[in-house]
C-alpha cells in the first residue's frame, strides 16, 4: 500500500523519507505534539535525570501528568527499560519541579499554575500519573511485546510509529499506534495517534480498573475495602483510577488496582510509625508527602488493617495542624 497526492493526471505516490537522526523527529514533535495526543503541552526537550539519562521530550497533559516521549528511529530491546528507567524518575517530580523545568526550558510566561488557570482548571496536585510514549520510524518485536505486557499490567506506555513524506517542497507525516489501541474486557485505553479522538483521562476510572481486574484480583480489593470500613469510620470514594479512603474529608489511603495485582497506599507519620514487616515499603511522594505501600494478598490483610489505623491517625494529625 502506497500513500498518494490525487491530480489532475492521476495519482502520484508521495515516497517516504527516512530521518537521518532522531532529532529531526525530535524537532517535528516539539512543535507539533498533538499528533501524539491533542492535549499535550511540551514543557522541556532534553531533561537529564538524576541517574544520569536524557529525556527527549517532556510534556503535562490537561490534568498536569507527566508524559515522557522517548524517540527512536529503530528501537532495541533496552528502548523499554530506559523510559521506565525516566518514568521512575519522573514519577517523584512535584508542582515546582515541574514549573523549574519549563521556566528553565522558556516554556511559560509566568508559571505552570498561570498557564493551566487560563486553559480553564489546575490540576491538585500535579504529576497523579506519568504518560509514556515511544515514537520509532520501526519497533523491533521484542520492545512491542514488553510493552503489551506493561500496558496490560496497567502501565500508561504507548508505541507509536511515525512515517515522514516528501513530495516537492511539501513534507507530510503519518502516525500508527503500534501499541496501546487495545481493550481488555469493557476497558477501552486508547493510548495516542493523530486521529484519536478520545481522551484517556475521561474513558479510564475506577470502575474500569474493577473491570480490567483478574476475579482473584478483584476479590482481594473487595475483602480489603470491607475491612477498612468495618474497622473505622470512613468515606470511600473513586479518584480518578483510584479508591480514596478519607477521614473528615482528609485522605489516609488509596487502593491501586491493576490487572492481576492491587496495592494500598497509606499516609503514613514518620515520627509514629512503628509497624515492622518486609511487605511494608516506602514510596516516593505519590499520594501523600510520607507514603508506604503493601500489596494486596490476603497473607497481608491484617497488617493493611493495622497500616491503615495508622494512617488513620495520621490524617486526624493532619486535619488538626491545618485548623
Amino acid at each position: 500500500m502506497g500513500f498518494y497526492r490525487i491530480a489532475v493526471d492521476g495519482p502520484r505516490e508521495i515516497m517516504p523519507i527516512d530521518a537521518k537522526k532522531e532529532a529531526q523527529i525530535e524537532d517535528f514533535l516539539e512543535k507539533n505534539s498533538g499528533v501524539i495526543r491533542k492535549d499535550i503541552r511540551i514543557i522541556g526537550r532534553q531533561i537529564r535525570t538524576s541517574e544520569g539519562g536524557i529525556i527527549d521530550l517532556m510534556g503535562l497533559d490537561k490534568g498536569g501528568n507527566v508524559v515522557i516521549i522517548e524517540i527512536k528511529r529503530e528501537t532495541i530491546r533496552q528502548t523499554a527499560s530506559q523510559i521506565l528507567e525516566y518514568a521512575n524518575w519522573a514519577e517523584s517530580l512535584h508542582y515546582d519541579d515541574l514549573n523549574k523545568i519549563a521556566k528553565d526550558g522558556a516554556r511559560i510566561k509566568d508559571s505552570l499554575y498561570e498557564m493551566f488557570k487560563q486553559q480553564g482548571e489546575v490540576p491538585e496536585p500535579f504529576n497523579q500519573k506519568q504518560l509514556l510514549y515511544i515514537i520509532a520510524q520501526r519497533f523491533d518485536e521484542k520492545t512491542k511485546n514488553m510493552c503489551e505486557y506493561l500496558r496490560t499490567n496497567g502501565m500508561r506506555i504507548s508505541c507509536i510509529r511515525i512515517d515522514m513524506y516528501k513530495d516537492s517542497d511539501e513534507e507530510f507525516v503519518h502516525t500508527e499506534t503500534v501499541v496501546g489501541r487495545e481493550s481488555y474486557g469493557t476497558y477501552e485505553d486508547d493510548g495516542a495517534g493523530a486521529d484519536d479522538s478520545g481522551d484517556e483521562n475521561d474513558s479510564d476510572t475506577w470502575d474500569d480498573r474493577l473491570r480490567i481486574a483478574s476475579d482473584g484480583n478483584r476479590k482481594n480489593v473487595a475483602d480489603v475495602i470491607a475491612l477498612i470500613t468495618d474497622s473505622m469510620e470512613c468515606a470511600k470514594t473513586p479518584q480518578s483510577v483510584w479508591l480514596k479512603f478519607s477521614r473528615d474529608g482528609t485522605g489516609f489511603g488509596f487502593i491501586v488496582c491493576n490487572k492481576t495485582t492491587s496495592t494500598f497506599a497509606f499516609r503514613s507519620d514518620p515520627n509514629a510509625f512503628d509497624i515492622e514487616s518486609d511487605e511494608i515499603r516506602d514510596m516516593k511522594r505519590w499520594f501523600f508527602d510520607h507514603e508506604k505501600r503493601i500489596a494486596i494478598i490476603p497473607d497481608n490483610f491484617d497488617l493493611i488493617v493495622r497500616c491503615a489505623r495508622h494512617a488513620y491517625g495520621a490524617a486526624a494529625k493532619i486535619r488538626r495542624q491545618r485548623k
